[in-house]
């Protein structure tokens, strides 16, 4: 998967209500009863440019840019152009993830003398990460951090974009010494910062210290279901203490489950804990926990038809028939045979079931193959 750089997320944070939306069209509405005008650097210039880029109208945001460009003809004045013109085209680019287009508004920006340039520096780092360009990214990063650093207070926090960014990328070691850093100069840091080393250390296969880095974690922020839940991933894959893992996973279940916004959430939990006992090799729990998957999925009527299934089954004797049954019941869910109006379709049926069973049996089903951790952050 691509990774999208800090960008991602500042995009996301670039969201308008429609009481925003009807704010910026009156800001244009204004601007324009003095615009154009011979003021020079007038306030109705930098407004109409705000506003356009903000709606993401591109066609009357060029224009109005052209215009600008057109009528500060003097190279002194390349400063002001800069400022009210490349720098919001290249955000107005970035934010409708053209990052090569941004990349070139951003890069004018800085020929042009844009002021407080270094404010640049990340943003055109980031361009550089979104279009995979890993050479460039890392030039302009190390930059950054040197200016950073060349600071009478520096502050570090801004890294931790960095570091995600290197742990994303495949240098854990990287993202591990800035993290190390931060924490070392910074009193009061990002959550986020946790997951990184998380990560780092499991791309390094230092399970141990991936494990104290998420008990950190929860120890600091007790509220985060997300962090009981990769702490409950990191653990299975330590040392497969199973009775951790469900005693975490319960944990974050407690956290939500009275908001409803989090019902698909709390049976994938149930799912996974089903899955994470058929992997140990135990006969009866699994089928317990895929009962409350079922119970929290499907609204009552739908899930009566998996209550019956479940306590109605056979005896289950050994391994091998415990890991069949669990696969003859998610084939069900599938399938058409199943009352209800809805069939959810999310890829968890096997196209070869048999091959999966004989996976199952040497120890290769892996949790992590059922719960997207990404996904489930962004319920």
């Amino acid at each position: 998967m691509k990774y999208k750089s800090w960008k991602a997320k500042e995009r996301e944070d670039r969201w308008y209500s429609e009481e925003d939306k009807a704010r910026k069209r009156a800001e244009i509405e204004e601007a324009l009863k003095n615009w154009p005008n011979e003021e020079r650097f007038s306030q109705e210039e930098e407004d109409l440019i705000y506003a356009y880029r903000d709606l993401k109208m591109e066609k009357e945001l060029l224009e109005t840019g052209e215009a600008i460009v057109r009528k500060y003809t003097d190279p002194e004045d390349d400063w002001y152009l800069a400022e009210t013109v490349y720098h919001h085209y290249a955000s107005y680019y970035e934010w409708v993830e053209n990052p090569s287009e941004a990349l070139r508004w951003y890069l004018k920006a800085v020929e042009s003398r844009f002021p407080y340039e270094q404010s640049l520096w990340k943003d055109i780092a980031g361009c550089y990460v979104e279009l995979n360009d890993r050479e460039n990214a890392d030039l302009w990063i190390e930059r950054c951090m040197e200016h950073d650093k060349s600071k009478e207070n520096p502050y570090y926090m801004p890294w931790l974009d960095f570091a995600d960014y290197f742990q994303a990328t495949g240098r854990p070691e990287r993202a591990l010494a800035l993290c190390q850093k931060i924490l070392e100069q910074e009193k009061y840091v990002s959550g986020h910062i946790w997951h990184v080393m998380s990560e780092a250390y499991k791309q390094l296969g230092d399970f141990e210290n991936a494990v104290a880095v998420c008990q950190t974690y929860v120890d600091k922020f007790s509220k985060d279901e997300d962090g009981y839940l990769e702490l409950a991933t990191v653990v299975y894959h330590h040392n497969k203490d199973v009775a951790k893992v469900e005693e975490l996973l319960l944990k974050a279940i407690e956290l939500v489950k009275e908001d409803a916004n989090y019902k698909s959430w709390i049976a994938s939990i149930y799912h996974n804990l089903a899955v994470v006992y058929l992997n140990e090799e135990y006969l009866e729990k699994p089928f317990g926990f895929l009962k409350q998957y079922f119970e929290w999925k499907y609204p009552p009527e739908e899930y009566k038809v998996f209550k019956q299934l479940l306590e109605n089954l056979p005896p289950i004797e050994d391994h091998e028939a415990a890991v069949g049954v669990y696969y003859a019941i998610i084939n069900f869910e599938e399938s058409n045979l199943r009352p209800g109006s809805i069939k959810p379709v999310d890829g968890r049926a096997s196209a070869k079931p048999e091959d999966e069973v004989r996976d199952a049996k040497n120890g290769r089903f892996d949790i992590q193959s059922l719960t997207n951790l990404d996904d489930l952050q962004s319920n």
